[in-house]
């Protein structure tokens, strides 16, 4: 969870998948916060304006109603380190990481949206793109090359957290499977408007 100077609220949101070794125990929640923060934080806050603050990565067990998932968090509560100075364009245009899977189906497809540059680094004949020379797109595409990435946790041989793409409408319908692995992430070259962006909170 994240939060702009003016407080507009960034809450992108991803999918893991444990994997644990046979007699392992899955992971706490809160350690599961911490492990991805440890992975994404510095990052995230690389392609983020000195004016928003990462305030925390939150962790939500996905299940279905009325079951109540585990619930973990690790507090950040660091700026942005990226672009600094007067904000030019609306919080509203966003980068889309799209999420990329071997699966050819609508719901093996994902994406997440990132916080918005608050400045006009587009490029292309109506300005649509990104300008892919600029400093804070290629912190964007520092940030995509991340999202496919598996993530060990408690040592050597315990276990790993897979990047995947979540599709609830499986999950509910009992159809299996219903995730899919990340097998490349990219930054989605067109601007994109998020019109949650453009109010507090």
């Amino acid at each position: 969870m994240a939060h702009h100077g003016n407080g507009v609220l960034v809450e992108p949101s991803l999918h893991y998948q444990t994997d644990v070794n046979l007699l392992e125990d899955e992971p706490a929640p809160d350690d599961v916060a911490s492990d991805l923060a440890g992975k994404l934080a510095s990052p995230f806050r690389a392609m983020s304006r000195t004016e928003l603050t990462l305030d925390s990565i939150v962790v939500r067990e996905e299940v279905l109603k009325p079951a109540i998932g585990d619930v973990g968090a690790f507090n950040v509560a660091g700026a942005g380190t990226g672009l600094s100075g007067s904000i030019t364009a609306p919080h509203a245009l966003v980068p889309v990481f799209d999420l990329h899977t071997k699966t050819h189906s609508r719901s093996a497809r994902g994406w997440m949206m990132g916080p918005g540059p608050g400045a006009s680094l587009f490029s292309g004949a109506n300005g649509d793109n990104w300008d892919a020379s600029a400093g804070l797109v290629i912190a964007f595409q520092n940030f995509a090359a991340l999202l496919d990435d598996t993530v060990a946790f408690g040592g050597i041989g315990t276990g790993h957290y897979n990047p995947v793409v979540y599709s609830r409408t499986r999950h509910a319908r009992g159809n299996t499977p219903y995730t899919f692995k990340v097998t490349l992430a990219t930054l989605n070259p067109q601007v994109r408007w998020l019109k949650r962006r453009l109010t507090a909170p």
